[in-house]
């Protein structure tokens, strides 16, 4: 399983290279929404599900380790609002305690507060798994149990931070399967749910 999980992170450090570097070499807009995370950001459609022009920074298993460590592209853009969703991948990459993810996303804030001016950001409570779905056991769900997601977002509760709320996706504490065809990842019915929530909290069409 080692041998496994060190060819998973191998392809991810790949990726997450390719992505940065694109996202340096390219030229944006200032005072646009801007829109960074995992795979859930990273493969939401946002031209078909939003007519607000967004900024897609996602990356395919990235982690708040990973968004620390890119914050200056969000600076350079000088976006007006800043959607960050980041967190469940830690728990299996790094195998990271639902405190120190917290932390992680409550410094990612506070560097944006300081170096954005008058930016508006708003963080996603993370999103559930399919706790008995087939592959539940599967190499990037291990470790990523609903418990320790719902740890994670009990204690984003607790902070002053602007949340959005995904309590749409859940269904008996797990993700409703309506919503998924690989037990982590959304469809298109599932991004459809948790978009609306994040129009309404952001305030845009």
């Amino acid at each position: 399983m080692k041998n496994n999980l060190d060819f998973f992170n191998a392809i991810l450090k790949a990726d997450y290279e390719k992505h940065v570097k694109q996202f340096n070499e390219s030229t944006y807009k200032e005072h646009q929404v801007v829109f960074v995370g995992d795979s859930l950001i990273a493969y939401m459609d946002t031209k078909k599900f939003l007519k607000t022009n967004i900024i897609n920074m996602g990356i395919p298993g990235d982690t708040s380790v990973g968004v620390i460590k890119r914050l200056d592209q969000i600076v350079r853009i000088q976006p007006s609002k800043v959607l960050i969703n980041i967190g469940s991948n830690d728990l299996v990459l790094f195998k990271s305690h639902p405190d120190e993810i917290v932390e992680n996303i409550k410094n990612i804030v506070n560097y944006l507060s300081t170096y954005v001016f008058d930016v508006k950001i708003y963080v996603t409570l993370v999103t559930p798994v399919l706790k008995d779905d087939v592959i539940s056991n599967h190499l990037y769900i291990q470790n990523r149990t609903n418990d320790r997601i719902e740890a994670i977002n009990e204690s984003l509760k607790k902070t002053n931070l602007e949340l959005v709320d995904t309590h749409r996706l859940w269904l008996n504490g797990s993700l409703n399967k309506a919503y998924s065809t690989d037990g982590i990842h959304l469809n298109e019915v599932g991004y459809r749910v948790y978009i609306e929530s994040i129009k309404q909290a952001l305030k845009i069409d």
